[in-house]
């Protein structure tokens, strides 16, 4: 005979960050799909600067699918880090004004700065680097080296095609 109190603990509907995972998934497609469209609508030639955001996209893209996959199968349910907002907006908002026709980046992070400040109250308290396990300052340091060198070849790309 089945425990009916184990039946309760188990979550309705799968897992309880299902919608993030598929919201995920759908802007990493819509991600694909518009710069599916940008690449026809300019010709289709492949350069050197073609070939880099290929290879942009195709990170992005296994990104979100391996952070999809991490979410399904979580436990339990995580509230957003507002701080983490903020920080993007002000980040973003400057940057897409230095860049030439980028005021999407303006007001992206516009809409995350007052999506941060909107919810001050619930900023959690950060830990800081001496606060974590040496399992999460490895991923840090590998998280770090990776954007650092995407970073630079994004910029060596740039700099090599003017």
């Amino acid at each position: 005979m089945r425990d009916i109190t184990q039946q309760k603990d188990k979550p309705k509907g799968g897992s309880p960050n299902k919608g993030f995972a598929i919201a995920l998934i759908a802007g990493v497609i819509l991600l694909a799909v518009g710069f599916t469209a940008w690449f026809l609508v300019s010709g289709g030639e492949f350069n050197g600067m073609t070939w880099m955001m290929f290879v942009v996209l195709g990170v992005i893209i296994l990104a979100g699918v391996v952070a999809a996959v991490l979410a399904l199968k979580q436990k339990e349910k995580r509230e957003p880090d507002y701080y983490t907002f903020f920080v993007m907006g002000l980040i973003w908002t400057p940057v897409g004004l230095l860049l030439e026709n980028m005021y999407a980046f303006t007001v992206m992070g516009v809409v995350f700065l007052i999506v941060g400040l909107a919810n001050k109250d619930k900023w959690k308290n950060r830990r800081t680097w001496k606060d974590l396990t040496p399992t999460e300052k490895k991923f840090k340091y590998g998280a770090i080296i990776i954007l650092g060198i995407l970073v630079l070849a994004g910029l060596a790309v740039y700099y090599l095609n003017l």
